[in-house]
């Protein structure tokens, strides 16, 4: 048996006396999550063509930093698992004080960490921004999964948000 302080972080099964189908459920989704949710795939979108960015012009990368590909990477292994990381830390602040300034500070850091990686001139600087955005970048998808009315909806965004 795990711990109290583990078995907190479990949710609750959700006891509903009318479960919906999913087009049900969609048609209780207000334009403000309509709003948030496409605001989540929009930073999953430009994440996914920065990750790509980056993968692919690993050559451009040896370069400018002065480095070999190993190095190049490495560092992409390394900000990829700082995802979880991220997902825990912005989970457990949005539970603890609500899902919307969590997506709002989240989305914000990870907009200037973004725009701080096309002006570093080190492998240092590449890495000291590149790391902590991919820390926060999952948990905007996260985030926004979570703002969806049930677990129908929720279930709708699991693919757009991880």
């Amino acid at each position: 048996m795990a711990p109290a302080f583990l078995r907190s972080f479990l949710p609750k099964r959700e006891r509903s006396q009318h479960d919906r189908t999913f087009w049900e459920a969609v048609k209780t989704i207000t334009w403000t999550q309509w709003a948030l949710f496409f605001v989540g795939w929009l930073a999953w979108t430009c994440d996914a063509v920065d990750f790509f960015s980056v993968s692919l012009s690993v050559s451009l990368l040896e370069e400018q930093f002065g480095k070999d590909t190993s190095d190049i990477t490495e560092s992409i292994t390394l900000t990829l698992l700082f995802r979880s990381l991220g997902a825990v830390i912005f989970g457990l602040i949005s539970d603890r004080y609500g899902r919307k300034w969590p997506l709002v500070w989240n989305l914000l850091l990870c907009a200037i960490l973004e725009l701080g990686s096309g002006f570093v001139n080190t492998f240092a600087q590449f890495l000291a921004v590149r790391v902590p955005m991919w820390c926060d970048c999952l948990a905007t998808g996260l985030l926004t999964r979570f703002m969806l009315p049930n677990r129908s909806a929720r279930c709708s965004a699991l693919p757009w948000s991880v």
